[in-house]
């Protein structure tokens, strides 16, 4: 939705839960280009040996400026992913925290801009100092905007406890495929067809930890093979066992599981080699809701 001229007031108190998600993917898409705006130009400031022209408070500012948007890119991201099972309270004071420190930033941008000596010493005429000013200019107004994202978590904790994700499912299962026959992972080529299944033919909950223990599979045929994620791929195999633990119950907590596999899931977004498993850990999950009733 479009957001009122004056920072903090746009209302929210009408907005349905889906248009609010879509607001927090407009931010996710402007933090983005922001920051890297920020990070290409302060590049070319460091190139030019300009930052030692600048006030250190002016420096110190943008450079945090930078660094809080990335993450609030992380966060946000974070959030809306987790939308797909449940609204949390979490959600709500998180967003209200990047609100806040949004709030604060722009107040403190604002401050060292204008502060003596740099007030007197600003080089108009410079090509780098233009460039540092349309940075200035690019992180107050992204500061500004995100100050709304308050009001959107007041309209989200009446949202608490929702569960977006959750169909009801009541003749049949819905048909997830989770096939990697063929497919490049990393360095590795599989053509093997042990651990492709095509979930459209599972019907009774007994089969769902048989495929479940298949994610172990991808795990180390994937990222378990390369040293730099060793650590990564021991968390990650914690919450794959803790799902496949909870699944062998008599009566298994389904959304437990789910969030073992929500945690497993982003401890690996953004890794590369990583990108089978992540495809894979999510058609398991859908498989997992399609048995929520």
């Amino acid at each position: 939705m479009s957001r009122a001229l004056m920072a903090g007031s746009t209302d929210y108190s009408h907005q349905s839960f889906d248009d609010m998600v879509e607001d927090l993917k407009d931010w996710l898409k402007s933090l983005k280009e922001v920051y890297g705006y920020l990070e290409e130009n302060s590049s070319l400031l460091d190139k030019g040996d300009y930052w030692k022209n600048v006030d250190y408070d002016v420096q110190a500012t943008l450079r945090y400026s930078s660094k809080f948007f990335n993450t609030s890119i992380v966060e946000i991201d974070s959030i809306i992913s987790d939308f797909e099972f449940e609204v949390k309270p979490n959600h709500i004071s998180r967003i209200k925290s990047l609100s806040r420190t949004a709030s604060e930033l722009n107040i403190e941008l604002g401050k060292v801009w204008h502060e003596e000596p740099w007030e007197y010493n600003k080089e108009f005429g410079n090509p780098n100092f233009q460039i540092l000013e349309r940075m200035y200019g690019e992180a107050r107004d992204m500061a500004v905007d995100m100050i709304d994202l308050s009001n959107l978590a007041g309209r989200l904790r009446d949202f608490s406890g929702y569960q977006p994700g959750v169909r009801k499912v009541k003749d049949e299962k819905p048909s997830v495929v989770f096939n990697m026959q063929g497919q490049h992972v990393g360095n590795q080529y599989i053509a093997s067809n042990d651990i492709n299944q095509t979930f459209n033919t599972i019907m009774e909950w007994k089969q769902v930890p048989i495929e479940l223990k298949k994610l172990h599979e991808v795990l180390h045929e994937t990222i378990g093979q390369e040293k730099d994620y060793e650590h990564i791929t021991v968390e990650v195999e914690g919450h794959l066992e803790q799902a496949l633990t909870e699944a062998e119950q008599p009566q298994p907590n389904k959304k437990s599981i789910l969030q073992s596999l929500t945690e497993a899931k982003a401890l690996i977004e953004g890794i590369a080699s990583a990108a089978m498993l992540v495809t894979a850990i999510m058609q398991a999950a859908a498989l997992v809701r399609s048995f929520i009733k």
